[in-house]
This record gives C-alpha cells, structure tokens and sequence, in this order.
C-alpha cells in the first residue's frame, strides 16, 4: 500500500509538472554559453542552475531562509564538483558561473563578514576553480566576473587571494 502511495504521488507530480516527465524535454533552455552540446536537460546541473534563478530574489536579504540555505549547500556541492576540469567544463555549459557571479555581486554582506563555509565564500572558490578551466574562463569573461571580483581587491585576506587568482587568471596570467 505504502508502495502505491508512492508510486502515485511520483506520478501526480510527472504529470503535474511535465517538464519533469522522462518523455518530455525540460523547459530550462540551453546555456547561451555553450561550447559544445549542452548538459542534458533533466541532469543535476541544470535542476541546480534551475533552483539557483528562482531563488535568486532570497539572496537579498539578510534574513536567514530554507532558500538562501539551499542555495548555500547547492554552492557547496559546486564546490566539491570543480575540483576536476571535466566538472568545470560541464558547469560551464550552464548558466550557472553568471549566478555565482551575481551572488557574489549581489550580496547583501559585507566582505568582512564573508566567514568560512559562508555561501560567498563558497561562491568565490568556485569562480576561482572555474577561472582554471579553458570553458570555464570563457564563460567568466562573458559574465564580466572580473568586474564582478575587483571589488574585493583592497579587503586582504583569502577574498583578496582568490579575487586575484580570478583576475591573473581570467586575464590570461
């Protein structure tokens, strides 16, 4: 009976939510940055670039929230990701260095109060993981990521450290 439950409530929400259906293409679009074919519509990458522009809007407030936090851990799951150039070149196929980018402009703290584990301070290694990457730097420069980081030269730090590495790196350096 449990099973059953289960299994009609899977099929409630396929059917609910068609993008969601194995027989259909989603209705995210294809990353305007891609190199090559892009990231299959119904993979991780793309329910994370997905979650990451809708909640996008929470990230402005200072007020703690289940959608600021799900972006947070999203971005800890990037993080682990881009440690190999296979995973950046994948992420960058997404729209998803253009949010780490707004994040990271767009956040309502302080560098100085970007502690450790905090979603920028993930936001930041990801973008100089990415900067790393030959797609990664690409797709970064046409989100103008190095505006996006120069406004942490001057605050010291590993901010400041990662900051530079994004620029050196983005530069051609």
């Amino acid at each position: 009976r449990l099973l059953r439950t289960r299994r009609s409530a899977i099929e409630s929400f396929s059917t609910a939510h068609p993008s969601t259906s194995s027989n259909k293409q989603t209705s995210i679009r294809p990353s305007i940055y891609s190199r090559s074919q892009p990231v299959d519509s119904s993979s991780l990458l793309r329910a994370l670039e997905s979650m990451m522009q809708v909640y996008m809007p929470f990230l402005m407030s200072k007020v703690v929230s289940v959608e600021r936090e799900a972006i947070r851990w999203a971005m800890g799951l990037l993080r682990n990701l881009t440690k190999t150039d296979e995973n950046c070149a994948s992420i960058a196929k997404t729209n998803i260095p253009c949010l780490i980018s707004f994040v990271i402009r767009d956040s309502p703290y302080p560098i100085v109060r970007w502690t450790e584990d905090s979603l920028e301070d993930w936001a930041l290694l990801v973008l100089s993981r990415l900067a790393t990457n030959y797609d990664g730097k690409e797709v970064l420069n046409k989100c103008d990521a190095t505006e996006t980081v120069f406004r942490i030269i001057g605050t010291g730090g590993i901010h400041e450290t990662r900051a530079n590495s994004i620029i050196l790196s983005l530069a051609g350096g």
